[in-house]
């Protein structure tokens, strides 16, 4: 039997999964001692995001992000990205 998908709870399950594995990640580069720099519900770049940051070897950022919404009311690019 065929259920009718409610679409907006469709992407909070795909959202909510997504975001777990940013916060997965997050514990993973604590564990193996890097400094992580974490931040959730970020609008960033026309969108709100969580993400974490850590640095590389060559002291380059990196980061892990999920997508999570489009931001509301942002008319010009935020300098995060």
């Amino acid at each position: 039997m065929l259920m009718p998908v409610n679409p907006a709870a469709a992407a909070r399950s795909r959202y909510s999964a997504a975001a777990a594995r940013v916060t997965e990640a997050a514990s993973r580069l604590a564990a193996e001692g890097l400094a992580t720099e974490v931040e959730q519900d970020t609008a960033c770049c026309y969108a709100v995001q969580d993400k974490v940051w850590v640095h590389g070897p060559g002291s380059e950022p990196w980061e892990v992000y999920v997508v999570k919404a489009d931001a509301e009311g942002t008319d010009t690019v935020v300098a995060c990205c």
